[in-house]
């Protein structure tokens, strides 16, 4: 069995925050921020897993510890060899809210509204695999 690490000369790491539905799933570059991100159904999720770690071959492939994780990781690791590592998602979905709306500010009205009021208007899954990328990233950034 490898890890993510072995062979890949990318500076992208692959995340995936796992749902019983749908899955938010991010490719981020320690030097190009974001580089690939998407909400797909559980059903989805395999195919598009595959094709994605092959365009992008992340060095590191992380996988939020919560719903359906086990499951994921087990698809991961039948589809790609790789062990996904299991990361904290404390406080994830609303930091993921948060990202969504620097991402795509309020408009209109809305910009009168406090952020901690509005919910976004679409699933929001993939900007909470961006946070765990972004946390992994900056740790070891700062040799944590």
């Amino acid at each position: 069995m490898k890890t993510a690490t072995e062979d890949k000369t990318s500076d992208c790491v692959l995340a995936v925050d796992p749902g019983r539905r749908k899955c938010g799933l991010a490719v981020v570059s320690a030097s190009n921020g974001i580089v690939y991100r998407e909400v797909v159904p559980c059903e989805e999720f395999v195919s598009t897993f595959r094709d994605i770690y092959k365009r992008h071959s992340p060095f590191h492939v992380l996988l939020g510890g919560s719903t359906g994780s086990k499951e994921i990781a087990q698809a991961i690791q039948e589809e790609t060899n790789v062990d996904a590592e299991l990361v904290d998602e404390r406080h994830t979905t609303e930091l993921a809210k948060l990202r969504y709306f620097k991402e795509f500010p309020p408009r209109g009205l809305w910009k009168l509204v406090p952020i901690g009021l509005q919910t976004p208007p679409t699933c929001y899954d993939d900007f909470a695999a961006v946070v765990l990328a972004e946390r992994y990233l900056e740790e070891r950034t700062n040799g944590q």
